[in-house]
């Protein structure tokens, strides 16, 4: 009898830390621009399929500008 599969996912442990600073910040922003700048950054950043490692790699992101990498 062959052995189970087992499928792995790897949680990206970064990512999921910006992804829940952008949903803070959004939130405690009341500037309608602002939200909207931080809103592209959140929806870039979930769909960046690679590991954020650091802040440099933020830059690669579509929707993270300057003003964003300020904050981190």
């Amino acid at each position: 009898m062959p052995d189970k599969r087992v499928k792995v996912r790897v949680e990206h442990v970064q990512k999921t830390f910006y992804e829940r600073f952008l949903q803070a910040l959004r939130r405690h922003t009341e500037d309608q621009n602002q939200k909207f700048v931080i809103y592209k950054a959140h929806a870039g950043l979930k769909n960046y399929p690679l590991e954020v490692r650091s802040i440099a790699d933020l830059k690669h992101i579509h929707g993270a500008s300057e003003l964003l990498l300020f904050y981190f």
